[in-house]
């Protein structure tokens, strides 16, 4: 997510805070942070949200991302929890991520097809899925911005949502 660019004291730490920070005591003082990556845990059979990490970024790399991710993973799995599926945007930054983590999600129409990779504590599988919500805003924009987009031959208008869009408020 966005953060603005800032430099803040923090009193309980004692130390000031806005820089990029991967972790491990990794702080690049020389940059400011315009990013925070957050790690969140959500149960599958039960009803709660848990942020478990974030990062202080500028850019990060696909590759250092993977890392990231392995790090945080390793840490649920140390706390006890299964990590069944990760979840995020269809960016291609995270979809080259996958691919460093173990997955190939980016050649759907030639195999090989693989929507998981092996968890790096206990080599379960971990399946990847994209934000739905974050994919149609994504197909929306685009369909905005071009104005026609095509499916096997099918074309798909920014009209008929607009005429759609009037309908509704008719009735």
């Amino acid at each position: 997510m966005s953060i603005r660019k800032t430099v803040a004291y923090s009193r309980t730490k004692d130390t000031f805070i806005g820089s990029v920070d991967l972790g491990a005591g990794e702080v690049d003082d020389s940059r400011l942070a315009t990013n925070a990556l957050v790690f969140m845990a959500v149960g599958l059979k039960g009803s709660w949200r848990h942020p478990v990490a974030y990062f202080l970024t500028d850019h990060v790399s696909e590759e250092t991302l993977s890392q990231l991710t392995t790090a945080v993973l390793a840490a649920l799995s140390d706390a006890g929890l299964r990590v069944r599926a990760l979840i995020a945007d269809g960016l291609n930054a995270n979809l080259t991520m996958f691919g460093y983590l173990g997955a190939d999600v980016k050649q759907i129409d030639h195999p090989p097809f693989k929507n998981y990779f092996l968890h790096p504590s206990t080599k379960e599988k971990v399946f990847i899925m994209l934000d739905v919500a974050h994919m149609l805003k994504l197909l929306r924009n685009l369909l905005g911005e071009s104005g026609t987009l095509y499916l096997d031959k099918e074309e798909i208008s920014w009209h008929y949502i607009q005429v759609w869009h009037g309908f509704i408020f008719i009735l």
